[in-house]
C-alpha cells in the first residue's frame, strides 16, 4: 500500500505521523474481511493481501471506511449516469 510506504518515508525524514491513515472503500465485503479474520473457501485466493491489510487495520496504522457507491463524485468518470446525477457531479467539480 502506498500509504504505508509514504508513512515510512516520512518517518525516515524524521516526520512523525501519529494518526491512522483512512482509506475509503466502496466494497463493503473488503472492509469487513479486513476487520474480521474469517476465511471461507471462496476467499483462499486473497489470503496474502488480506493478511497484509488485516495486520495494518489491527495495528491501527490503517482504518478502512465504507463509502456507498451512489454519492461518489468519481462516478462521473467511471459509470454511465442519468442526467440528474451527471449534472449534480458536474456542479461538484465546477464543470
Amino acid at each position: 500500500m502506498q500509504t504505508i510506504w509514504l508513512k515510512r518515508l516520512l518517518r525516515d525524514l524524521l516526520v512523525e505521523v501519529f494518526e491512522s491513515t483512512i482509506i475509503y472503500c466502496e466494497n463493503l465485503s473488503n472492509t469487513q474481511l479486513a476487520r474480521n479474520p474469517i476465511f471461507h473457501a471462496c476467499t483462499k485466493h486473497i489470503e496474502v493481501p488480506y493478511h497484509f491489510v488485516h495486520d495494518r487495520v489491527l495495528s491501527g496504522e490503517v482504518e478502512l471506511v465504507y463509502v456507498p457507491t451512489d454519492p461518489q463524485t468519481i462516478n462521473i468518470f467511471t459509470k454511465p449516469l442519468g442526467l440528474d446525477n451527471f449534472q449534480h457531479f458536474s456542479s461538484m467539480l465546477d464543470l
